[in-house]
This record gives structure tokens, C-alpha cells and sequence, in this order.
């Protein structure tokens, strides 16, 4: 009797127990909602980290293939540089600059410009252009830059005061189509993206963009070592500028077994224009045919494929360029020219990182 008076409390115990577990595992209705809390002091607004100094290399072209130029420009944010020759202050800007080719002044720009001397040019390659004045800016997530340079009044024929609207233009002679050797007005900047001189040689101080320049063989720009890659932003007021953008690519390695070796690369997507030849002539043709009259732009929205067999006219032109619409890394960089009085005015800006491997980060 005492036995089963036992296991009889200890099953009420299992019970009991069984009905406090039960329960703390359930919850009660929710009750009303508090009122909100005061709200906290602002925070200060973001600011993107300041950019690192770096080293830049510049090249102005005036309707040929030679070019003056800086190989080594440094780009700073500390404003006491200013003064030092070849060194350009980046100023932090509230409000963007337009990049339109039309200077904004220094309320939108900041106080500090920089004249880049042309002096250490490459001894082949004289178009008399002296110098350009560049100033550059940035905020959270921009960085822009302008570009001014005089063109000079020369005796030489080959260079001319004016803005060059064609570039490599296709000429019937009746019988041929011939290309035209005239070239656009150009700039380019250099910055490198990874890698250094083979021979150990600064690229911030005494290389720049003549690691990618070989006097024993001019057939291209390339590095000769495999690990040193340089970006290239490429304004011209043919090739490009139609668009509102740069071209953008980079410059890499070659072996020297090479016979035409030229590390140049578009960066991936849809170029900004392409060239129009194919075989000595023409690729593309305007969609109104031999009765086009040949100017510039050409956007490849009007083109046909070249027919030789229209009724062309001796004299008839047709542009070297087709204009493109830009996409992916291709079209990372924005550009406009504006030319007045003599003067180039040629603006820029990029995302500070595009998360793209074939760029610069800011």
C-alpha cells in the first residue's frame, strides 16, 4: 500500500512538473506600445575618406601624332603643394563642377590651379604647345578635372590654330578611297593601376607614362614587364567628344618576341567610336548613301555596311569615325571639349572607385 502511495505522489510530482514546463513556454498577450523616445542629436554628414596622393602622367596632341607633354604630374590634397612646380592640388568641391568644356572659375573649382610644364617633352615629337593648366576636384564619390592648353601659331603646316573636326577622313578619288593623315586635337592622362618599372625605376618620380614608350621600337605603347598595367583616359575632340565621353582602356605587357607589340586595351563593353576601315576602304557608310555629304559626327544609328559599288562622286567623303553609345567599364569616364579663341578647355569626371579592375581608385 505504501508503494503505490508513493509512485502515486511522484506522478502527481511528473505532472505538476510537466504543467510548469508547459506553461513557461507560452506567452501572454502583447501589451500596448510605448510612446517613441526623444530623438537623438544629428550625426555628421558622411565624408568619403581623402583621396591618396598619386602620379600622373599627361599628353597633348594638335592634329598629329606628336605630342607634349608631362611624364610625371602629382596629384596631392594638401594645399600647401601648391606652389611646387608640376604638382596638382585636389580641393574637396560642395557643388560638382558642370563638365561641359565651359570653365565654371574658381568658386566651383577652389583656388588652386597648376601650369604643367611641357618642357620634358619627347625630343621627337615638338607640336609647340608649351604647357596646359590643369586644376581637379572631388567629393564623396567624384573625382573631375580640367585641362587648358593654347594651341601656337607656327610656321610649320602641319600645325594650325583651331579646333580639328575630322579625323583619318575617307577621300574618292574616282577610282580609290584614300585616307586623310589629318588627326584630331587630343589629351590623355596616365595613372597607374599596378606593377612598377622592370628596372626598379619610381614610377611617381622619374618613370611615369615612358615606361610604356620604347624608342627602339615604335610601333605602340606596352610595358615589358608583365605585372605593371597603366590606365589610359583618352579625350578627342573627334573620336570622343561627340559623345560626352572618354575613351577608356589600359596599357600592358608585350613580349618582346612581338613584331607589332601594342598593350593597349579598350576596357570591357561598347567602345565610345570605332574606327571606320576595313580592307582600304570604308566600313560603314551613311544610310543615305553616295548622296551623304560626309560630315562629322557619323553615330552608328545612321550607318549601313560600305557598298563600293554606289555611285559615288570623285571627292566624295565619308567620316574615318563611327560614333557609339558607351556601356559598362568603357564608359566610365565623362568628357567635353569646348575651343575658343585659340584655347582648349576639356573637362572630366570618374566614380572615385568603379569597382572595376581595369581602373584607378581615388
Amino acid at each position: 500500500m505504501m508503494t503505490y502511495f508513493r509512485y502515486g505522489i511522484l506522478g502527481l510530482l511528473i505532472l505538476g512538473l510537466v504543467v510548469v514546463l508547459t506553461g513557461c513556454g507560452s506567452e501572454g498577450p502583447e501589451g500596448p506600445k510605448g510612446s517613441e523616445g526623444p530623438r537623438g542629436p544629428d550625426g555628421p554628414d558622411y565624408e568619403s575618406p581623402v583621396p591618396d596622393d598619386q602620379a600622373f602622367s599627361i599628353a597633348v596632341f594638335n592634329g598629329t601624332t606628336a605630342h607634349n607633354g608631362r611624364s610625371v604630374v602629382t596629384l596631392v590634397t594638401d594645399t600647401s603643394r601648391a606652389s611646387e612646380k608640376d604638382v596638382l592640388v585636389m580641393t574637396r568641391v560642395q557643388r560638382p563642377p558642370v563638365i561641359d568644356g565651359v570653365d565654371d572659375g574658381d568658386a566651383v573649382w577652389g583656388d588652386y590651379d597648376t601650369e604643367i610644364d611641357f618642357s620634358d617633352r619627347l625630343p621627337t615629337a615638338e607640336n609647340y604647345i608649351e604647357s596646359a593648366t590643369m586644376r581637379a576636384a572631388y567629393d564623396d564619390q567624384y573625382v573631375y578635372f580640367q585641362i587648358q592648353w593654347a594651341e601656337v601659331e607656327h610656321s610649320d603646316p602641319d600645325f594650325t590654330v583651331g579646333a580639328n573636326g575630322e579625323h583619318r577622313t575617307w577621300t574618292y578619288n574616282g577610282t580609290n578611297w584614300n585616307r586623310s593623315s589629318v588627326l584630331e586635337d587630343k589629351v590623355a592622362l596616365f595613372w597607374l593601376i599596378s606593377g612598377e618599372w622592370s628596372n626598379s625605376i619610381d614610377w611617381a618620380t622619374d618613370g611615369g607614362c615612358l615606361i610604356a614608350c620604347h624608342f627602339d621600337r615604335q610601333t605602340g605603347m606596352f610595358t615589358t614587364t608583365d605585372t605593371t598595367r597603366l590606365e589610359a583616359w583618352v579625350w578627342g575632340s573627334v573620336t570622343s567628344d561627340p559623345t560626352g565621353f572618354a575613351i577608356d582602356g589600359t596599357i600592358g605587357y608585350q613580349a618582346e618576341t612581338e613584331t607589332q607589340p601594342d598593350g593597349f586595351m579598350l576596357d570591357v563593353g561598347s567602345p565610345v567610336s570605332v574606327d571606320n576601315s576595313a580592307s582600304n576602304q570604308p566600313a560603314y557608310q551613311h544610310k543615305m548613301g553616295a548622296d551623304y555629304d560626309g560630315s562629322y559626327p557619323l553615330y552608328l544609328w545612321e550607318v549601313d555596311a560600305f557598298r563600293n559599288t554606289a555611285d559615288w562622286q570623285n571627292g566624295a567623303t565619308i567620316p574615318g569615325v563611327v560614333m557609339t553609345s558607351p556601356s559598362y567599364s568603357a564608359g566610365n569616364v565623362f568628357a567635353k571639349g569646348h575651343f575658343d579663341n585659340g584655347t582648349w578647355t576639356v573637362e572630366m569626371v570618374r566614380e572615385r572607385d568603379t569597382k572595376s579592375p581595369d581602373d584607378v581608385v581615388f
